[in-house]
């Protein structure tokens, strides 16, 4: 369920649209029960303290987390989701980000991957 505020653990990062910027927010909210977290996305115009808008937010179900691969197919499946609602609802991508083979894969090595504690993992 969307809360009032992001966490401090969410993702930030902005939206641009066709009408202004939007700040927006990734977040790992509790779902119904404990067998399922859901990938919370809002946003609002940038430096606007008004109501958040939201995004339908993919359920993620502890059933497949079971291990280090399903448990990043489970996730990178919800940004899959949330990527196309973000293009449905703002547009597709502006820029020349490669969306698929070794063009995709060299811009993910540049610019789509962080380390912490000896983990290479993506951004």
């Amino acid at each position: 369920m969307p809360r009032g505020i992001p966490s401090d653990n969410a993702f930030r990062f902005v939206i641009e649209g066709k009408s202004g910027n939007f700040d927006a927010y990734l977040d790992l909210v509790d779902g119904i029960d404990a067998s399922q977290k859901e990938l919370d996305c809002r946003y609002r115009p940038v430096n606007d303290i008004g109501k958040w808008v939201w995004l339908i937010g993919p359920t993620i179900y502890s059933k497949d987390l079971s291990t280090t691969e399903s448990t990043d197919k489970a996730f990178d499946d919800a940004i899959a989701e949330i990527n196309a609602q973000i293009k449905k609802v703002f547009g597709g991508v502006s820029g020349d980000i490669p969306l698929k083979g070794y063009d995709r894969i060299a811009w993910l090595v540049q610019l789509g991957l962080k380390e912490i504690d000896n983990v290479i993992s993506r951004k």
